[in-house]
């Protein structure tokens, strides 16, 4: 790295070993003087496995393309491409746009072969190749809303679960407020509902103590003023 890049193939047969491969080479420079190069082989196949075990939903696929759009690994699943991509509406957006906005991934909708579909787009900096998702829009939309109607559900038992536990607590704040501080919430849960019905019946125990503090208190009261009226009417 360090702003030096090395220089990379296309895909090839070894003459020796009959593997397809690519060769990446560096030429060594020292104060501007060529001393060689230096330079390996890397088995091609390993790149092509890895692309093709990239998943996409259940029928999309993904290309790897040089910078011509050139195909260097195809997929199984590709029946709209021959040999290159750079045909493409998407592919000639991808080509306008900045090197820097080449590197974060871009998404395009179009047709291939007369089928939406969802084409993504990111190059790797080094070697200048790129990967290529393809997606049709029909699988995308399934999942969409399989994910729409799951959250939907969700939503619903969340709010029957919400209005239920409002309505246990809204029942004994009632009675509470009319006076009754014998009633208590039964907390059935540990998440924030179950803090809360805590919560109130802690208050309820401590502003029921009060009013009995404040009674006994009060009869102290009443007690002590019989005892002064009865000694006013003696000292009368």
């Amino acid at each position: 790295r360090d702003g030096i890049f090395s220089y990379y193939t296309k895909p090839y047969t070894d003459t020796k070993t009959g593997n397809k491969i690519i060769t990446v080479s560096q030429d060594i420079k020292i104060n501007n003087v060529n001393y060689g190069v230096v330079a390996m082989d890397i088995n091609f196949r390993e790149l092509e496995e890895y692309v093709n075990n990239i998943g996409l939903l259940n029928t999309g696929y993904v290309l790897l393309v040089d910078e011509n759009g050139d195909i260097l690994v195809d997929n199984n699943d590709d029946k709209s491409f021959s040999g290159s991509v750079s045909s493409s509406k998407f592919w000639s957006d991808f080509k306008a746009l900045s090197d820097d906005k080449k590197n974060v991934v871009s998404t395009y909708t179009e047709r291939i072969d007369g089928t939406p579909v969802t084409v993504s787009v990111v190059r790797d900096e080094v070697t200048g190749w790129s990967l290529v998702g393809i997606v049709g829009n029909s699988e995308i939309t399934n999942v969409t809303d399989k994910i729409t109607n799951a959250t939907l559900a969700s939503a619903v038992v969340a709010f029957i679960i919400f209005t239920k536990e409002i309505k246990r607590i809204n029942t004994v704040m009632h009675a509470v407020s009319k006076g009754d501080f014998s009633k208590r919430i039964e907390v059935k849960k540990k998440d924030e509902f179950g803090l809360l019905e805590t919560s109130f019946n802690e208050m309820v125990d401590n502003v029921a103590g009060l009013i009995k503090n404040v009674e006994e208190r009060s009869s102290v009261i009443i007690k002590a003023s019989g005892n002064i009226s009865d000694i006013s009417k003696t000292t009368t």
